[in-house]
């Protein structure tokens, strides 16, 4: 019962930890949606607590901030019965390019866009 509990309360608390990565990482939730490639209406919900993203978005939210996933997640979520990655995961969409706004660019080092 540990386990679910524990699990419980992080859910509970992912709209909060989301937020707060986000801000610590100094990015406007455009500029998080611009990096894991969804449409910017999509993180507010995620950030208020109305949804949770979905796996796929959930691991581009890992990659992003560094966020270790447990092996078992790995290989029960990604993982057909077949050993095959379902075929919603093989093709994604490449992150939508875009330039970062003139306060991620200058945090980033990278020269001001015009």
């Amino acid at each position: 019962m540990v386990g679910l509990e524990r699990e419980h309360s992080w859910l509970a608390r992912f709209p909060q930890i989301l937020r707060a990565e986000r801000l610590k990482a100094a990015f406007t939730r455009e500029e998080l949606a611009d990096q894991i490639g969804v449409p910017i209406e999509e993180v507010g919900p995620w950030e208020e607590g109305v949804a949770l993203p979905p796996l796929p978005e959930f691991f581009s939210l890992a990659e992003v901030f560094g966020w270790p996933i447990p092996r078992a997640i790995v290989e029960k979520k990604l993982v057909g019965s077949e050993g095959s990655t379902p075929a919603s995961l093989k093709k994604r969409p490449p992150p939508r390019a875009g330039r970062p706004s003139p306060d991620a660019a200058r945090r980033l080092g990278l020269p001001p866009t015009r």
